[in-house]
């Protein structure tokens, strides 16, 4: 009988897989990129490194010859607690180790299931002991749970459980800024500091034990919960409360601490799996092809991962810059699609309640231009927390904070979070654009001016494809929700009119859609027309040979950097956006693939993973989100007043099946099976409008005749007669 080394480590994890299809394997011996896999609520962020701890001493990235003294550690971090210094650094929170006398393991290997949201591990050492770890950071309350099974205890076994209040790295270094007393309590330690951050913030961390009564050590910033007598299974209950925004920290971790010792380790975790159980069951989708399954499915885990309160940063992990926010990413219309409003909701609400700050940032006390938010932004959205360089002179962002604002609206028919909340956005971002980046040149052209489009182009561009394609975005985007408004009548025209000009004026050679005048290079932001601004029309003949040019090129400007020999999984899933748009789903599915070839262990998207030349940034979001948005709009997406499904993927895939939102509130059951049409319904929302009259399916063309809340079912012979019909129509 094979020996399957994950069965007993499947068997410990209490059959907790919510589905085969979303668990992760890996064991040392894997030739992949690996990271410690992330566990997170969406505010207490951090990993589990395949030795069932948080060690200190593994690299996970490798910048070739520049270098980093930075890389994914894993540690505790905590959304929106962060020190008071120019790029708003996160404040950590300590990590946990383990020692006993058993050297280290001869084998190990890690389970990640997104479905439940949890890690497990076993270690196998040279004596016969093997640990088996499992860990999960509860969904709602701020517990980070970690059980120890032991097997094979040696004679005289000493297990210590050791969590250093520390910053990263072997060094150990305590919390800066930090007053802190460690105190020990039944069962633990608790650990009570004052942290001089943004906020001053007083709270502590707590560590419980369950399983038998530890002695409690303190050696600086190290405290050892140390167990002489090791039963079969230890539970430790780390507990996170703070002052953060006036809470009563003190009252919480006495709620905690009670929840701990009624409900155990089984109990919470019971909580915390069925919350990821109404996730997934959100949403479906199914592909045949199953590493593009795979890496969707672990995407939209690490998606879920980093959305915050605040809305998506790039990771809530210093080495993730530092967990702050970039204009520049797109997650409202996938996190729309999956039916998560709320993590859509909160992007633009977000910049809405920052939109202040975003206006003092442009304004003195006689004189108003709109509304410039900062291309790295933290929680409270004034100052420029990125570091020293070129892309402090991006503005393109703004028009992605703008179309954010846009697709929530868009997807959802919510007019009342229009007029409130999106529209403000909006219209302030519309104004910045007209008032400080347009401007009309000698021979009578209306551009925007210099600034820097995509780093790897430099700064000082005029006239930039990618940014001058975000400002025209965002005009037709304000004077539409203007118009759904009935407000803002007289800017309404001069939007228009000055999208037209800057439509007319995009650079080219004559034949093709240029980066910028007179570029020697070549960009993926030529794609900008398309994806992700859909300002071109598929057809418009400069838009198509830019893009066929870049494909020429892909290779040599595949990534954000000069560095690498193959195509990033982010620049593959633009150019497949691009592709969908464009209508030309085959070549689509190909970049997809592409796409998602360099994915790593967990099938987790890194920004580059090149191994020996260049790999940076796993558990990233701005390449997972794009990736994400890609699948989602094969499958799904709209155009005027016509919902497109499959474009056109029977003819390459025999069997697919989803269950998505679609935009005009609309919700979308399909199945394909043996490349036929086998069902398709569709519920409109109470938000509907009937904007959407249209379905393209299959080849066909169907009437969506269909009120609020109601919910149509096609035959299949309906269907086929659409089909046919449209075929002689076009003879």
């Amino acid at each position: 009988m094979r020996f399957n080394p994950y069965t007993s480590l499947l068997l410990f994890l209490m059959q907790s897989a919510f589905s085969d299809d979303l668990l992760r394997h890996y064991q040392s011996s894997d030739k992949k990129s690996y990271c410690a896999p992330v566990i997170s609520n969406g505010t207490i962020y951090t990993q589990i490194d395949i030795s069932g701890t948080q060690k200190q001493n593994i690299r996970y990235t490798w910048h070739g010859k520049k270098g980093s003294r930075q890389d994914m550690i894993p540690g505790v971090y905590i959304a929106g607690r962060r020190y008071n210094d120019m790029r708003r650094p996160l404040i950590p929170f300590g990590y946990f180790e383990e020692s006993h006398n058993s050297g280290s393991p001869k084998r190990s290997r890690q389970v990640l299931d997104l479905g439940k949201g949890a890690i497990g591990c076993r270690n196998d050492f040279k004596d016969g002991l093997s640990i088996q770890t499992h860990g999960f950071v509860h969904q709602k309350q701020p517990i980070f749970a970690v059980r120890k099974n032991f097997t094979g205890k040696p004679a005289g076994f000493v297990y210590s459980f050791d969590y250093y209040y520390a910053r990263q790295g072997t060094d150990r270094k305590p919390v800066k800024w930090c007053n802190y007393t460690v105190n020990a309590i039944s069962g633990g330690a608790e650990i009570r500091y004052q942290v001089d951050g943004v906020q001053t913030l007083e709270g502590a961390v707590t560590i419980l034990s369950s399983g038998a009564v530890p002695e409690v050590k303190v050696d600086g910033c190290k405290i050892s919960l140390i167990f002489r007598n090791v039963p079969e299974n230890l539970e430790f209950f780390m507990l996170y409360t703070d002052s953060f925004n006036g809470n009563d920290w003190k009252k919480e971790q006495k709620k905690l601490i009670s929840e701990v010792e009624s409900k155990h380790f089984d109990g919470l975790f019971a909580e915390h799996s069925a919350e990821w159980k109404k996730f997934w069951n959100r949403f479906s989708v199914e592909l045949p092809d199953k590493k593009m399954q795979d890496v969707f499915y672990s995407a939209v885990y690490n998606l879920k991962c980093t959305s915050t309160p605040w809305g998506v940063p790039v990771g809530v992990h210093p080495y993730s810059w530092n967990g702050n926010y970039f204009g520049f990413n797109l997650f409202v219309s996938l996190f729309a699609m999956i039916n998560d409003r709320k993590a859509a909701a909160r992007i633009p609400e977000f910049r809405f309640n920052t939109l202040k700050n975003a206006i003092a940032r442009t304004s003195n006390w006689s004189y108003s231009a709109g509304a410039k938010y900062p291309w790295q932004s933290d929680e409270e959205g004034f100052y420029e927390c990125s570091s020293p360089g070129v892309w402090v002179d991006h503005i393109f962002h703004m028009g992605n904070i703008a179309l954010e604002a846009w697709e929530y609206y868009r997807y959802t028919g919510d007019l009342d979070f229009l007029r409130k909340t999106a529209y403000p956005v909006i219209q302030k971002c519309a104004e910045f654009f007209m008032r400080q980046s347009i401007y009309k040149v000698e021979n009578g052209k209306i551009i925007v001016g210099k600034c820097c489009d995509l780093e790897r182009l430099g700064t000082a561009r005029e006239n930039a494809f990618l940014t001058s394609c975000s400002v025209i975005c965002t005009l037709e985007i304000a004077a539409e929700a203007a118009e759904v408004l009935g407000v803002d009548g007289s800017s309404i025209n001069e939007w228009r009119k000055t999208a037209a000009a800057l439509r007319e004026s995009l650079p080219s050679d004559g034949k093709k859609y240029l980066p910028f005048p007179g570029c020697p290079e070549k960009s993926v932001g030529v794609m900008g027309g398309l994806y992700p601004y859909p300002v071109l029309s598929p057809d418009d003949p400069k838009q198509l040979s830019a893009v066929n040019d870049y494909l020429g090129s892909a290779a040599e400007a595949g990534n954000m950097y000069p560095y690498g020999k193959n195509i990033c999984t982010w620049y593959a899933s633009w150019v497949a956006n691009a592709m969908i748009r464009l209508g030309k789903t085959e070549k689509a599915v190909d970049y997809l693939q592409k796409a998602s070839a360099s994915a790593g262990a967990f099938d987790i998207i890194y920004e580059i993973n090149e191994p020996g030349i260049f790999v940076s940034h796993p558990w990233c979001s701005a390449p997972p989100g794009c990736y994400v948005q890609g699948i989602l709009e094969l499958l799904c997406r709209s155009e005027k007043d016509t919902l497109i499904l499959c474009g056109g993927l029977e003819k390459i895939w025999k069997d697919v099946s989803f269950k998505l939102q679609a935009p005009d509130d609309l919700t979308v059951i399909l199945e394909i099976k043996q490349g036929e049409l086998s069902d398709l319904n569709i519920h409109a929302g109470k938000n509907y409008s009937g904007k959407i009259r249209k379905i393209r399916v299959a080849g066909g063309v169907l009437e969506l005749d269909i009120k609020p809340d109601h919910a149509a079912i096609f035959l299949i012979d309906e269907i086929k007669k659409s089909k046919e019909t449209l075929s002689r129509g076009s003879l």
